[in-house]
């Protein structure tokens, strides 16, 4: 690669972050101003100045957290992020995808939520069909902290062991009481209530009739195991199996 070339992609690239970063201020609508006046001489005071700093520090990283799922969305998506801004600019439906993985990924993303959020994009910059769901898909993700991703992930991959019928191989994800969820995740034992009710409220769980006359027991659904294939490894090959068990 000439040095030329090198320089003109790493122009596009840092022009994509620019712009990725614009649309997420816009989307969120989060903008840092200086605290001026008697309020800002109070907080100067009273030693609030290294919070604010801390907070600023965590709208730049959220920034650059936006910047980067974009630029990773295309890389996955085999295209450039020049090729990123013409594909968003062609349709209404691209704009709110892009919008919404910015907004979630600005929002606070660890890096499991970022290579997730990117391939969300690449599914829908790959396939137009494919927009709406993954949307969805963004959407609920916005708003799952790494604990969710956690239950989630062993609900559908862990295994069960109080749920063993001789018709299913040991192992295999299946139904689950909120105490067997308890159980396996211990260090999530006080906040599980409300992990399983975002769960389920973002339909990526559901209740089902169990075999035993207890009840709740919850059924990793459809959408749920549809999430997870964008957060293990973007294929969803064991995730689907089992899904059709």
């Amino acid at each position: 690669m000439s040095p030329d070339i090198g320089s003109d992609r790493s122009d596009h690239a840092d022009a994509a972050r620019r712009a990725v970063a614009g649309i997420a201020a816009s989307a969120v609508g989060l903008a840092l101003t200086p605290v001026v006046g008697p309020v800002g001489a109070a907080m100067a005071a009273s030693g609030l100045v290294p919070i604010f700093e801390q907070i600023a520090a965590y709208d730049k990283q959220a920034a650059e957290n936006a910047a980067r799922v974009a630029q990773l969305g295309a890389e996955f998506a085999g295209v450039t992020p020049v090729d990123l801004g013409s594909w968003s600019a062609e349709s209404p439906r691209r704009q709110a995808l892009l919008a919404n993985v910015v907004d979630a990924a600005w929002r606070f993303a660890d890096e499991e939520k970022i290579v997730g959020l990117a391939r969300l994009l690449a599914d829908g910059i790959r396939d137009d069909a494919r927009i709406d769901t993954d949307r969805l898909f963004v959407v609920a993700l916005r708003d799952f902290e790494p604990a969710h991703i956690q239950v989630l992930r062993h609900m559908a991959i862990g295994g069960n062991p109080h749920d063993q019928p001789p018709a299913r191989p040991v192992g295999a994800p299946q139904e689950w009481a909120t105490e067997h969820v308890r159980e396996a995740l211990p260090w999530l034992a006080e906040g599980l209530d409300y992990l399983l009710a975002t769960l389920d409220g973002s339909g990526c769980i559901a209740t089902g009739t169990s075999r035993y006359g207890t009840s709740p027991w919850w059924l990793v659904t459809p959408f749920g195991h549809g999430l997870l294939k964008f957060l293990i490894d973007g294929s969803g090959s064991a995730i689907s199996r089992h899904a059709a068990d």
